[in-house]
């Protein structure tokens, strides 16, 4: 996984407040006294496996879950459980639900607490185990969020569509992400981040998850990726998807002679585009006409 580009002003400081994890140029404007409280950002590793999570259900977005600072939407993951890896395993990431290889499943299975923990999650809830991959099934979530993951402060994973099948039957209907919500209901984000980030800052917390080893400016492997931005729409793909199917049923309700005269238009500015000037019949010519081998001729 990589970093994200930009996490605008609800993100940013709901990390700082909740998990004491600043931009690495914040960071170092920060006064010498209260930097030994936080941890930059690009400190934290990156291409590894870091635990692993237990998904309870999944919904669409809407104006309920604005109170849950974490949900962004559009399809959101409700993260019921989740525990860290007693070392990070090295692997590449895909795009979307991909396979864990073979190798990397045998030192998962060799971690104990981890094993204990999937063992109690089989035996306490039902699990979904029709996939490809069975529970050995994984997709990348780029840092700081992996991190908020495992240390059960993020509690929702969100995506633009669903990855994995339907869980639950509380799904709901497609409204758009927050920033949509908030725009249909002309609201102002209006969360306290002190207040909620008081109860993941204790000293234990900390300590277990290993907060003051990090490294204080940044990792050998710090490269941010360049789309991702939370300050924009979410939805944005989806709504012009949307105006592609509008325009495509615009069409056919559209009449033949009409669609033939616009195609019959089109083939001719392709015909002119693609058109070569044919070249002069020299041997008509006459002779004063014709290019001289010395000089170069014009076409």
């Amino acid at each position: 996984s990589q970093f994200h580009n930009s996490f605008g002003s609800h993100y940013e400081e709901l990390i700082k407040h909740s998990m004491h994890l600043l931009p690495l140029q914040k960071y170092l404007h920060l006064p010498r006294e209260e930097r030994h409280k936080y941890r930059s950002i690009e400190s934290l590793t990156t291409g590894h496996i870091i635990g692993v999570a237990l998904i309870d259900h999944s919904f669409y977005f809407n104006a309920d879950h604005l109170q849950n600072p974490w949900a962004q939407g559009p399809y959101c993951y409700n993260i019921l459980d989740a525990i860290r890896l007693e070392a990070n395993v090295k692997c590449s990431g895909q795009m979307g639900v991909w396979g864990i290889r073979q190798c990397d499943i045998n030192k998962i299975k060799l971690m104990k607490s981890v094993m204990n923990k999937i063992n109690e999650w089989l035996n306490k809830y039902e699990i979904d185990l029709t996939s490809k991959y069975g529970y050995y099934s994984a997709f990348t979530i780029m840092q700081p969020f992996a991190e908020g993951i495992i240390r059960k402060i993020k509690n929702i994973e969100n995506r633009k569509m669903r990855t994995f099948s339907q869980i639950g039957n509380k799904e709901g209907q497609f409204e758009g992400c927050r920033v949509c919500v908030q725009r249909k209901l002309d609201m102002i984000e209006t969360i306290n981040y002190e207040k909620y980030g008081q109860p993941f800052i204790s000293k234990k917390q900390m300590e277990l998850h290993g907060h003051y080893d990090l490294p204080r400016y940044s990792s050998k492997s710090a490269s941010y990726h360049k789309t991702a931005i939370i300050t924009n729409c979410a939805c944005s793909n989806l709504r012009k998807t949307a105006r592609k199917k509008k325009i495509n049923t615009n069409s056919k309700s559209m009449g033949i002679g009409k669609r033939k005269q616009i195609k019959n238009t089109n083939t001719k500015r392709k015909i002119k585009k693609l058109a070569l000037k044919p070249l002069p019949n020299y041997n008509n010519m006459r002779r004063s006409r014709k290019p001289s081998r010395r000089s170069r001729s014009k076409y």
